[in-house]
C-alpha cells in the first residue's frame, strides 16, 4: 500500500482528459497530465483515461508526492511527470506547506 494522501478541497471540478493522468498530478486546463512549467488548473483526484472525466481540485491543499526536494514555503511548478518541484522557469502551481527532503516524500501543497 502507497502513501497515504490527504487534501481539502475547496473547489473541485470535472475535466474532460484528452490523455491519461496518473492519480495526484497536476493537470493542464486542456485535460493533459502536466508536463514541466506547464500552467497547471489542479490536481487530480485519480487514474483515468483519455476521454473520461477526472475530478480536479482547483483551489485547496493537497498531498502530493515531490518531483524533487523541496522547501516549506517555497513555490512550486510541475515537472515533467506532473509531481511538484520548486519553481524555477515555469509556471506557478502553488505553494509548498510543508518540506519534501527527498524526492518521492509527500508534501503538502497549497494549489492557487
Amino acid at each position: 500500500m502507497g502513501p497515504l494522501l490527504t487534501s481539502i478541497s475547496t473547489l473541485s471540478i470535472s475535466v474532460l482528459l484528452t490523455e491519461n493522468v496518473s492519480a495526484h498530478r497536476f493537470v493542464t486546463v486542456d485535460g493533459a497530465q502536466a508536463g514541466d512549467g506547464s500552467a497547471v488548473l489542479g490536481v487530480s483526484h485519480n487514474d483515468e483515461v483519455a476521454g473520461r472525466a477526472v475530478a480536479v481540485d482547483v483551489v485547496g491543499v493537497r498531498d502530493m508526492i515531490a518531483g524533487a526536494a523541496i522547501a516549506k514555503g517555497a513555490e512550486v511548478q510541475s515537472d515533467a511527470n506532473g509531481q511538484p518541484i520548486t519553481m524555477a522557469a515555469g509556471a506557478a502551481a502553488g505553494l509548498a506547506l510543508t518540506a519534501a527532503a527527498n524526492p518521492g516524500d509527500i508534501v503538502k501543497i497549497l494549489i492557487k
